[in-house]
């Protein structure tokens, strides 16, 4: 009972909340931390992307549930995750739907979404759509974590961004289009929500009710608050003009007041820098009015990333990758990111951002996706691309969290944070004296879980349940007590809270 009782201090004892005015500035090409006692320390971080924090399209029950199950996620599930990526190393998430909650579906891909958006409809606010998110940024800030919040998406997915916007003003352009699929940006199909007006102000009324919201479990807005790293234009803009941008920033800052950084989502990678920034004037007022340049590496890219790297200090601002795709490349991902940290030692690069995790299913085991990339902190379960091979996996996974650690500063633990949320067995079935049917919600950073039967360990199950396991023994008896203890990752052997104890369920 000791020995639990100091891992879960020791686990509050790793964890800081982020104070009121502790927010995150630029100096120069520098991110800097405000810290409590006035001063500042330089910023630099790796971590995820979340990007259903504020809507989800997964099934959240079980494994493995498919997609097009649109919800809300519950609070066990934004606690959850948001633990994993504080235990795997993040300093920071990347949350699309915080920012981005915009339509019904009419305008985007293959119909994809529902009425929980914030703004189903053009000015139509629904209030309680903002729930999850309000939970969302509240539990970061009290477990320390940054967020960067996107306001709009190029992609015309479900959780809404600039198709709805044309849409609502009958610009969409999508007769013809298969499934309504924005899927060839170059053909500049979206352009005009950068330039016609009514567009423009559309948009600003919307971006105004993100940042004038007042989060009620905080009793601030979200302009206001420090867990906010940054607002950034959005996920990967193509084709963004100079003006537009500059407009966007000044408009954040100056006439909403927001006390947070500016960072721009156009995938320069892909599409290039502006070439007014080749005007040292137009370059100045760039300068003083975004914060961080930012890009994403679908595959990952070496030369590119010393390329943009590079232009970006250059034109005197931080630069950050929002999302790597480290899978699916012809670069070893090692490879890859020990030059993202060699570019990090030398000033060029503020912060990385891998695609993306995900966290336990309500049910039992984990919320699953199926891009290739999924993210589920420490030991799986593994996406299709390793082809079962889960000792790979964990060794991937260990990887991308010793980098979130060395991006940071920090030195990689030999234990690591696991929640004091119990695990919580949801099915139980009993056949005495041959086995016991078990299966139960997780717990983030818990990698093994022991099954204990009226007092004796029977057996372990690690924490990437697919469907009830069965634990064939001899112990069980009608009326045995049933209960399952997580343990944490890493070298300590530290169990964690135990579930309740439950009693097997009647034979009949």
């Amino acid at each position: 009972l000791a020995m639990i009782w100091w891992a879960l201090l020791l686990a509050v004892s790793r964890v800081n909340s982020i104070c009121p005015t502790c927010f995150i500035t630029r100096s120069g090409t520098d991110l800097e931390e405000q810290l409590e006692d006035g001063t500042t320390e330089v910023f630099t971080f790796s971590g995820v992307n979340i990007y259903w924090l504020g809507q989800d399209e997964n099934d959240p029950l079980v494994p493995n549930g498919g997609g097009g199950i649109y919800s809300h996620p519950s609070e066990y599930r934004v606690d959850d995750v948001l633990m994993s990526a504080l235990s795997m190393g993040s300093r920071v998430v990347r949350a699309h739907t915080v920012g981005v909650s915009t339509g019904t579906g009419e305008f985007h891909a293959w119909s994809m979404g529902w009425e929980g958006t914030v703004w189903p409809e053009r000015g139509n606010t629904i209030e309680e759509n903002f729930d999850s998110m309000d939970y969302a940024v509240f539990r970061a800030g009290e477990l320390g974590l940054r967020l960067v919040v996107p306001l709009t998406d190029e992609w015309n997915y479900y959780h809404g961004g600039i198709h709805d916007f044309l849409g609502w003003r009958g610009m969409a352009s999508l007769e013809g289009v298969e499934g309504n699929c924005v899927c060839n940006m170059d053909q500049h199909q979206q352009d005009q929500f950068y330039t016609d007006p009514d567009i423009v102000l559309d948009f600003k009324e919307y971006v105004s009710v993100i940042l004038n919201h007042v989060n009620p479990y905080t009793g601030i807005a979200y302009k206001d608050d420090p867990t906010i790293l940054a607002w950034e234009s959005g996920n990967e803009l193509y084709y963004p003009p100079y003006n537009w941008t500059v407009d966007l920033a000044r408009f954040i800052k100056e006439e909403l007041g927001a006390q947070q950084l500016f960072m721009d989502g156009r995938m320069v990678s892909r599409t290039g820098f502006y070439s007014e920034l080749e005007d040292p004037d137009q370059l100045s007022v760039y300068r003083n009015t975004v914060d961080i340049i930012s890009d994403h590496f679908y595959p990952m890219n070496v030369d590119k990333l010393l390329q943009m790297s590079a232009a970006a200090r250059g034109f005197g601002l931080p630069y950050v990758i929002g999302e790597i795709g480290w899978l699916y490349s012809n670069v070893d991902v090692l490879t890859f990111l020990a030059v993202v940290e060699q570019l990090h030692s030398d000033g060029l690069v503020a912060g990385s951002l891998f695609w993306s995790m995900f966290g336990h299913a309500e049910q039992y085991g984990h919320v699953t996706h199926d891009d290739g990339y999924s993210i589920y902190w420490p030991t799986g379960p593994e996406p299709d691309a390793f082809q079962h091979n889960n000792v790979a996996y964990r060794a991937a996974m260990k990887n991308l969290s010793d980098h979130m650690f060395l991006m940071s500063n920090r030195e990689v633990p030999e234990t690591y944070l696991m929640s004091d949320i119990p695990p919580v067995v949801t099915v139980l079935e009993c056949k005495p004296g041959q086995w016991i049917k078990v299966a139960f919600r997780g717990v983030a950073g818990a990698h093994l879980y022991k099954v204990v039967v009226d007092g004796q360990a029977l057996s372990y199950i690690e924490d990437r349940q697919s469907e009830p396991t069965y634990v064939h023994n001899s112990v069980v008896q009608d009326g045995s007590m049933v209960q399952v203890i997580p343990y944490g990752y890493g070298d300590s052997s530290a169990g964690g809270t135990p579930s309740e104890v439950v009693e097997c369920p009647a034979v009949i």
